[in-house]
């Protein structure tokens, strides 16, 4: 029937219109979450604009490997200092 057509038509163009503005909901949601992310980053910031989302997830994994080897590091770094300490400067050591 007639009815039944314009009602399936009408379930239809509802369900894209809605569709539709979902999308841009998380597209806006996700763009200022990138933003967000990008801002934290150690970076030029008169270079953000010029920076796409593939971008900014390569340059915050790099930084998180980065920020991760660096505490490892310094770890091991404090590990060592602490198993042998030099002597002071100004005692002898005794034979």
């Amino acid at each position: 029937s007639e009815t039944a057509g314009t009602y399936a038509w009408v379930c239809t163009e509802w369900r894209k219109a809605h569709s539709r503005l979902a999308a841009r909901s998380r597209r806006r949601k996700e763009s200022q979450l990138f933003k967000e992310l990008t801002a934290l980053l150690p970076l030029d910031p008169s270079m953000d604009g010029q920076r796409d989302k593939a971008s900014v997830i390569r340059l915050t994994i790099a930084y998180l490997h980065l920020r991760d080897l660096m505490n490892t590091i310094d770890s091991y770094a404090l590990s060592m200092m602490t198993q042998s300490s030099p002597p002071s400067p100004g005692r002898k050591k005794r034979d």
